[in-house]
Protein backbone atom coordinates (compact mmCIF):
# COMPACT_ATOMS: atom_id res chain seq x y z
CA UNK A 1 0.00 0.00 0.00
CA UNK A 2 1.28 3.43 -0.89
CA UNK A 3 -0.50 6.33 1.10
CA UNK A 4 0.43 10.27 1.55
CA UNK A 5 -1.71 9.92 4.96
CA UNK A 6 0.66 8.33 8.05
CA UNK A 7 -2.60 8.31 10.33
CA UNK A 8 -3.98 5.78 7.13
CA UNK A 9 -0.64 3.75 7.20
CA UNK A 10 -1.13 3.26 11.08
CA UNK A 11 -5.09 2.68 10.87
CA UNK A 12 -4.65 -0.21 8.42
CA UNK A 13 -1.20 -1.57 10.35
CA UNK A 14 -3.51 -2.00 13.25
CA UNK A 15 -6.34 -3.41 11.68
CA UNK A 16 -3.38 -6.06 10.10
CA UNK A 17 -1.66 -6.41 13.39
CA UNK A 18 -5.90 -7.18 15.22
CA UNK A 19 -6.38 -9.60 11.91
CA UNK A 20 -3.41 -11.37 12.50
CA UNK A 21 -4.02 -12.01 16.34
CA UNK A 22 -7.61 -13.56 15.33
CA UNK A 23 -6.39 -16.40 12.80
CA UNK A 24 -5.26 -19.51 14.06
CA UNK A 25 -2.10 -19.98 11.70
CA UNK A 26 -1.05 -16.61 11.82
CA UNK A 27 2.54 -17.13 12.04
CA UNK A 28 2.21 -17.76 7.96
CA UNK A 29 0.29 -14.79 7.48
CA UNK A 30 2.86 -12.92 9.88
CA UNK A 31 6.13 -14.23 7.45
CA UNK A 32 4.43 -13.50 4.55
CA UNK A 33 3.76 -10.31 5.44
CA UNK A 34 6.84 -9.75 6.43
CA UNK A 35 8.06 -10.95 2.86
CA UNK A 36 5.65 -8.57 1.21
CA UNK A 37 3.25 -6.87 3.03
CA UNK A 38 4.59 -3.37 2.88
CA UNK A 39 3.09 0.25 4.06
CA UNK A 40 5.06 3.51 2.46
CA UNK A 41 4.10 6.30 3.31
CA UNK A 42 4.98 9.26 0.54
CA UNK A 43 4.34 12.93 0.07
CA UNK A 44 2.88 13.50 -2.65
CA UNK A 45 0.59 11.25 -5.34
CA UNK A 46 3.31 11.74 -8.05
CA UNK A 47 5.91 9.99 -5.29
CA UNK A 48 3.34 6.95 -5.16
CA UNK A 49 2.90 6.82 -8.28
CA UNK A 50 7.17 6.69 -9.02
CA UNK A 51 7.12 4.21 -6.03
CA UNK A 52 4.23 1.84 -7.49
CA UNK A 53 6.12 2.04 -11.22
CA UNK A 54 9.43 0.87 -9.38
CA UNK A 55 8.07 -1.86 -7.29
CA UNK A 56 4.30 -2.93 -8.63
CA UNK A 57 2.90 -1.47 -11.25
CA UNK A 58 0.60 -4.25 -11.76
CA UNK A 59 -0.99 -3.64 -8.01
CA UNK A 60 -1.95 0.11 -8.54
CA UNK A 61 -5.42 0.98 -8.02
CA UNK A 62 -5.89 4.75 -8.93
CA UNK A 63 -9.43 5.73 -6.90
CA UNK A 64 -8.77 9.72 -6.59
CA UNK A 65 -10.44 12.54 -7.90
CA UNK A 66 -8.37 13.58 -11.48
CA UNK A 67 -6.76 10.40 -11.25
CA UNK A 68 -6.63 10.88 -15.73
CA UNK A 69 -4.71 13.77 -14.41
CA UNK A 70 -2.06 11.09 -13.49
CA UNK A 71 -2.77 8.52 -15.95
CA UNK A 72 0.14 8.79 -18.33
CA UNK A 73 2.75 8.80 -15.45
CA UNK A 74 1.26 5.21 -14.55
CA UNK A 75 2.99 2.19 -16.05
CA UNK A 76 0.38 -0.50 -17.24
CA UNK A 77 -2.84 0.96 -15.68
CA UNK A 78 -6.29 1.99 -17.18
CA UNK A 79 -8.38 4.73 -15.62
CA UNK A 80 -12.49 4.31 -15.36
CA UNK A 81 -14.99 6.95 -14.39
CA UNK A 82 -18.77 7.13 -13.85
CA UNK A 83 -20.80 8.48 -16.64
CA UNK A 84 -21.40 11.99 -16.73
CA UNK A 85 -25.62 11.80 -17.06
CA UNK A 86 -25.70 16.14 -17.20
CA UNK A 87 -23.52 15.51 -20.32
CA UNK A 88 -25.95 13.09 -21.54
CA UNK A 89 -23.18 10.22 -21.50
CA UNK A 90 -24.56 6.96 -22.07
CA UNK A 91 -21.69 4.54 -20.30
CA UNK A 92 -18.75 4.87 -18.14
CA UNK A 93 -15.52 5.77 -20.02
CA UNK A 94 -12.48 3.71 -19.48
CA UNK A 95 -8.97 5.78 -20.37
CA UNK A 96 -5.83 4.69 -21.10
CA UNK A 97 -2.05 6.70 -21.40
CA UNK A 98 -1.41 8.50 -24.84
CA UNK A 99 -4.92 9.03 -24.99
CA UNK A 100 -7.30 11.82 -24.88
CA UNK A 101 -10.24 10.70 -25.61
CA UNK A 102 -12.06 7.08 -23.67
CA UNK A 103 -12.00 3.60 -25.27
CA UNK A 104 -15.26 2.94 -27.39
CA UNK A 105 -16.04 -0.74 -26.64
CA UNK A 106 -19.06 -0.85 -28.95
CA UNK A 107 -21.14 -4.30 -29.17
CA UNK A 108 -18.01 -5.93 -26.56
CA UNK A 109 -18.65 -4.59 -23.30
CA UNK A 110 -17.52 -7.59 -21.41
CA UNK A 111 -14.34 -5.49 -20.51
CA UNK A 112 -15.93 -2.64 -19.68
CA UNK A 113 -18.38 -5.11 -17.35
CA UNK A 114 -15.16 -6.29 -15.63
CA UNK A 115 -13.82 -2.87 -14.93
CA UNK A 116 -17.10 -1.29 -13.38
CA UNK A 117 -16.95 -5.05 -11.52
CA UNK A 118 -13.49 -3.99 -10.60
CA UNK A 119 -14.05 -0.71 -9.20
CA UNK A 120 -17.29 -1.41 -7.92
CA UNK A 121 -15.90 -3.88 -5.63
CA UNK A 122 -13.25 -1.75 -4.66
CA UNK A 123 -15.74 1.19 -4.01
CA UNK A 124 -18.24 -1.63 -1.86
CA UNK A 125 -14.80 -2.39 0.28
CA UNK A 126 -13.91 1.18 0.90
CA UNK A 127 -17.59 2.05 1.83
CA UNK A 128 -17.67 -0.84 4.17
CA UNK A 129 -14.34 0.21 5.76
CA UNK A 130 -15.75 3.63 6.50
CA UNK A 131 -19.05 2.14 7.82
CA UNK A 132 -17.78 -0.09 10.10
CA UNK A 133 -15.08 2.93 11.22
CA UNK A 134 -17.87 5.09 12.08
CA UNK A 135 -20.09 2.91 13.54
CA UNK A 136 -17.49 1.46 15.71
CA UNK A 137 -16.79 5.19 16.76
CA UNK A 138 -20.57 5.54 17.61
CA UNK A 139 -20.68 2.35 19.47
CA UNK A 140 -17.67 3.69 21.94
CA UNK A 141 -19.74 6.93 22.45
CA UNK A 142 -22.72 5.97 23.23
CA UNK A 143 -20.83 3.25 25.90
CA UNK A 144 -19.23 6.10 27.58
CA UNK A 145 -22.34 8.23 27.90
CA UNK A 146 -24.19 5.13 30.25
CA UNK A 147 -23.66 5.87 33.95
CA UNK A 148 -21.61 2.72 35.39
CA UNK A 149 -19.69 1.74 32.26
CA UNK A 150 -16.50 2.86 32.95
CA UNK A 151 -13.31 1.28 30.71
CA UNK A 152 -13.42 -1.80 31.90
CA UNK A 153 -16.87 -2.93 31.73
CA UNK A 154 -16.48 -0.92 27.80
CA UNK A 155 -13.44 -2.56 27.46
CA UNK A 156 -15.57 -6.00 28.30
CA UNK A 157 -18.59 -5.60 26.17
CA UNK A 158 -17.09 -4.23 23.17
CA UNK A 159 -14.69 -7.65 23.14
CA UNK A 160 -17.81 -9.71 23.88
CA UNK A 161 -20.07 -8.56 21.44
CA UNK A 162 -18.38 -6.33 18.82
CA UNK A 163 -21.56 -3.79 17.88
CA UNK A 164 -24.57 -1.99 19.51
CA UNK A 165 -26.65 -4.54 17.55
CA UNK A 166 -25.89 -7.88 19.59
CA UNK A 167 -25.96 -5.78 22.70
CA UNK A 168 -29.54 -4.77 21.43
CA UNK A 169 -30.43 -8.31 21.19
CA UNK A 170 -28.86 -9.84 24.48
CA UNK A 171 -31.38 -9.60 26.99
CA UNK A 172 -31.18 -8.08 30.26
CA UNK A 173 -30.32 -11.58 32.47
CA UNK A 174 -27.62 -12.19 29.78
CA UNK A 175 -25.53 -9.22 29.85
CA UNK A 176 -25.55 -9.06 33.89
CA UNK A 177 -24.04 -12.15 33.82
CA UNK A 178 -21.04 -11.16 32.50
CA UNK A 179 -18.09 -10.90 34.22
CA UNK A 180 -18.43 -7.19 36.44
CA UNK A 181 -21.71 -6.68 35.40
CA UNK A 182 -24.66 -6.71 38.01
CA UNK A 183 -28.63 -6.63 37.85
CA UNK A 184 -28.42 -2.64 38.12
CA UNK A 185 -26.06 -2.01 35.43
CA UNK A 186 -27.53 -4.46 32.96
CA UNK A 187 -30.86 -2.85 32.93
CA UNK A 188 -29.02 0.98 32.71
CA UNK A 189 -27.24 -0.68 29.57
CA UNK A 190 -30.53 -2.02 28.18
CA UNK A 191 -32.29 1.03 28.47
CA UNK A 192 -29.68 3.17 26.53
CA UNK A 193 -29.28 0.78 23.78
CA UNK A 194 -32.55 0.02 23.46
CA UNK A 195 -33.53 3.82 23.15
CA UNK A 196 -34.29 4.69 19.39
CA UNK A 197 -32.38 7.83 18.95
CA UNK A 198 -29.18 5.56 18.63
Amino acid sequence: MITTSQKLADEVNREIEKQLAELERREIAAESLANGGVIAVVESIEQAIELSNMYAPEHLCLDIKGAKNYIDKIINVAGIAKKDDTKGEKEDKVFLPGRANPINFGRDEDLLLFLQRIRNEAHRFALTYHRKKRSDKTFQSILDTIPGIGEKRKKMLLMHYGGIGKIKNASIDELRQLPGMNIQIAKELKKYVSNDNM
